[in-house]
This record gives structure tokens, sequence and C-alpha cells, in this order.
């Protein structure tokens, strides 16, 4: 691990010219994709509807928020899911909201239908901003 930091650090380097021509960092983890597969359905996220796709991106973010309140229960979490309930039905909708109202954080959700957030009534603070 550390001789894989050192190559890192050193390719960072000799790259500044480089990145500082072209504005940004042309070597990282940032230029690496993530392979995810569908469990349940054993298949390559790619191939999933936009909702499934969604559904497992949303799904690694909130277990990395439920590990940073692990880690480090103390520290503040807020987290930002902007139209959170598009492709998504209305069971999908239930436990995602189920699973957001168990974790320790201030939660901003945002979305075009307010009738989507209908189960969150009494539980959740609504703003609606006039269109």
């Amino acid at each position: 691990a550390l001789q894989a930091e050192d190559r890192y650090k050193q390719l960072l380097r000799d790259g500044r010219n480089a990145d500082k021509g072209a504005g940004r960092t042309l070597v990282g983890p940032h230029r690496s994709d993530l392979v995810v597969r569908h469990g349940p359905k054993d298949i390559a996220a790619e191939e999933g509807s936009t909702g499934e796709q969604k559904a497992l991106l949303l799904s690694l973010v909130l277990a990395h928020a439920q590990w940073l309140k692990t880690i480090r229960p103390d520290r503040p979490l807020i987290l930002l899911l902007d139209d959170i309930t598009a492709h998504f039905d209305e069971n999908r909708r239930a436990d995602i909201f189920d699973w957001i109202t168990q974790l320790p954080a201030q939660t901003w959700l945002t979305g075009t239908h307010e009738e989507d957030f209908a189960p969150l009534n009494g539980i959740a603070q609504a703003i609606a901003l006039p269109l």
C-alpha cells in the first residue's frame, strides 16, 4: 500500500504541468469506473433500468452514510438528495424514506411532485417554493 501511495504521489508531481494546462487532474481514482452488479437480478448495473440504476447508486450513498456514522458517531451528517423520488414507484419510495428516517442525519430531499413526499408528512418539514 505504501508503494502504491508513493507511486501515486510521484504521478501527481510529474503531471503538475500537464494538469495545469488541462485545467484538471489527469491521473487518479476519479478516472476509474466503479463496476456494480445488481445482486438479486445478477446483472451489471448498466443493464438495469434507470430506476434500478438510481436505486443501486442511492443504496451506495445511504450505506456510506451509515458507515460514516459508525466510524464517527459524534460528527454531524448532512445529506442532500436531489430529485430523489424520480424513477421510483410508491413502494420503492417508501423503502427509501424508511431508510432515510432511520439515519442519524439531517437530510434534505428535493423533488418536483409534492405528493411523492406524502409518506413523510408529520415526520419531516416541507418547504414548497412557488413556481
